[in-house]
């Protein structure tokens, strides 16, 4: 509207923590693929909401996080993993919250667990960019895993020997697209997820940074926006 008198904000840099949603599909990564270790510099560690690494390291992962300073109010830090021998373990109500947005990489990790891992008092899931305990029941089926889905969560009974190959839809859902990526990294054969693109709402790079790492990926244009991970 002319003439009226215009404010412009002017603010200091900013610098803001590493995602710890997005550094999580990494390190699960190095959990489950052979003679692997990942190191994220500069992570969000604020507990609230890394319950991941409390839960894995329960499953006996190889996970050492190491706070370096903070961005504000926000810690943050390096977390290092290695390849570990999974054991099963339970999630239920009262630690969902700290883990809501990495649940779909429990359940893969509990895939290649030894025992049987349940989640409960995590509906909330279903109401997600998608339905993500009906999506992450069907990839984890596709890959050859027993799974029963419940109204609040899934019991998985996990397979240490891992999955060979499959195709899984992602239901246009981000995380089930990158959960898909990383069960086809750690496949022995690849894995084809329907639909990549849908990553871009939250990790527009995370394709090529999976493949700096050493997981070969391919787009395959005669499938729409599918890409394939894995050998």
């Amino acid at each position: 509207m002319s003439g009226w008198p215009v404010d412009k904000l002017h603010m200091d840099a900013l610098a803001v923590p590493g995602d710890f949603s997005s550094a999580a599909f990494f390190l699960v990564a190095a959990l489950l693929i052979g003679d692997s270790e990942v190191i994220i510099e500069n992570a969000g560690l604020n507990p609230s909401r890394t319950g991941l690494l409390a839960v894995l390291r329960r499953m006996g992962a190889d996970l050492q996080s190491e706070p370096t300073g903070s961005q504000g109010p926000e810690p943050e830090g390096r977390i290092t993993a290695r390849t570990s021998a999974l054991v099963a373990t339970d999630v239920g109500r009262s630690e969902v919250p700290s883990l809501i947005d990495e649940l779909p990489l429990f359940l893969l990790a509990a895939a290649r667990a030894e025992g049987t891992s349940h989640l409960s008092g995590a509906a909330e899931l279903r109401a997600k960019e998608s339905d993500r305990l009906r999506g992450m029941s069907a990839i984890l089926r596709t890959l050859g895993i027993q799974v029963s889905e419940r109204p609040d969560g899934m019991v998985v009974i996990g397979n240490p020997a891992g999955w060979r190959a499959g195709a899984i839809n992602a239901y246009a859902d981000h995380r089930l697209a990158m959960v898909g990526a990383i069960a086809g990294a750690a496949s022995l054969e690849g894995v084809l997820v329907d639909d990549a693109d849908c990553i871009s709402v939250s990790y527009p790079g995370f394709a090529q940074a999976l493949a700096s790492l050493g997981a070969p990926s391919t787009r395959l244009p005669t499938e729409g926006t599918g890409l394939r991970v894995g050998s």
